[in-house]
């Protein structure tokens, strides 16, 4: 078999701690070869991505270089913004009156919907939907919360997923250098891949079809943000039988 070049392999994960400990493993098993191996979690790929190409998502989304990533403190005040202001869209012909006073309190219940609608948003972006095609009743504060976003030039935690797809689909150019880059994919914690994950990783895996998997559908615990075990099942047509997929007694 033809043997994988160091720089030529990227192998992802989780967490940072799991990052860190395919590293250490990498280095006890190949010495100072491991330095050369692209070693990363998935949102930090997509991040660096973003960080280079974002522009390239221009005129359809306002993302500018320099963006900002909102931790979900930020993000949960966002949605709660984008709720307000569309309960006052709502009473006022699907617009927002210039000078509109938008109440800036919730009470308990209203408070817990927010988070509900929150939650919902991003099970919803990590199943792969689109927020102009979504019908869910969520719809409208998700489509006033991508604006306010867009407008403040910043991103949260599952926008580096869904962005980076969205680049790499509707940017061939970006979506060939990256296939190029790495010619051999391994990914830790399989199961927990959700349908963004694994298109990516189709994009990027494809043209060469080495990809390696290692998961346990018995310890999934990303199902909240969408993990799907359907992932699993899909690799032998996606990549034409070529990948292997190691399942963790």
């Amino acid at each position: 078999s033809e043997q994988a070049q160091p720089h030529k392999v990227l192998a992802l994960a989780f967490t940072n701690s799991a990052a860190s400990e395919l590293r250490a493993q990498l280095q006890r098993s190949v010495g100072s070869q491991a330095d050369r191996v692209s070693v990363s979690t998935f949102h930090k790929l997509c991040l660096g991505l973003l960080r280079i190409h974002v522009d390239k998502l221009q005129p359809v989304l306002k993302y500018a270089t320099g963006f900002l990533v909102y931790d979900d403190v930020a993000a949960s005040q966002l949605v709660k913004r984008a709720y307000l202001e569309v309960a006052v869209m709502r009473q006022n012909g699907g617009k927002l009156p210039p000078g509109a006073s938008i109440p800036t309190t919730l009470d308990k219940e209203e408070m817990r919907e927010v988070r509900q609608v929150k939650a919902t948003i991003g099970y919803l972006k990590n199943d792969g939907v689109e927020v102009d095609t979504c019908k869910h009743e969520v719809a409208d504060v998700w489509r006033r919360y991508e604006e306010l976003k867009q407008e403040a030039n910043a991103i949260d935690y599952d926008d580096m997923l869904c962005l980076t797809l969205r680049l790499l689909e509707k940017q061939p150019d970006v979506a060939a250098r990256y296939a190029s880059r790495w010619s051999h994919i391994h990914v830790d914690e399989f199961q927990d891949t959700n349908k963004v994950q694994y298109a990516i990783l189709r994009i990027i895996g494809r043209p060469h079809a080495n990809l390696f998997v290692v998961g346990d559908a018995d310890q999934s615990i990303y199902g909240w943000r969408g993990a799907s075990q359907e992932n699993t099942a899909r690799i032998g047509d996606d990549f034409d039988l070529c990948a292997k997929s190691v399942r963790v007694p």
